[in-house]
């Protein structure tokens, strides 16, 4: 039987600090947002129990979907592909990024960047639009 485990939304905090310039438009909306309520409901407190147990369950692959960065921030992305490592290499672990994973134009080549390894099927390297 091949076990597959699903996680979904972790929202990976704290955001990191920004500019203000960084801040405008749909950022701006997000970082309230964290600050209001999700930094209380996301985090490590809530998240490492979820991943202890996680990874003891000895799934074969683990498909992660939506929203590990909150605002799109560049360094968001750092964590997001420390913490994707932490769950196993590439070829046990998928991402498959969600809305606040693409807040900005940019958030394209941040993916890219960082989490290429984890968006790719088997022999093959994701496509860019």
């Amino acid at each position: 039987m091949y076990l597959l485990a699903h996680l979904s939304d972790p929202h990976l905090g704290p955001i990191p600090e920004a500019r203000i310039s960084e801040l405008l438009g749909k950022r701006f909306f997000g970082m309230m947002n964290w600050i209001g309520a999700r930094r209380r409901n996301f985090g490590a407190a809530t998240l490492a129990p979820l991943l202890t147990d996680l990874l003891a369950q000895g799934a074969d692959h683990i498909a992660v979907t939506g929203d590990l960065v909150n605002v799109s921030l560049p360094s968001e992305f750092d964590t997001g592909a420390t913490f994707l490592t932490s769950l196993g290499a590439p070829d046990a672990v998928t991402v498959v990024p969600g809305n606040h994973d693409a807040y900005v134009h940019s958030a394209l080549a941040y993916h890219l960047e960082h989490w290429a390894p984890f968006l790719s099927g088997d022999d093959t390297h994701p496509d860019t639009p």
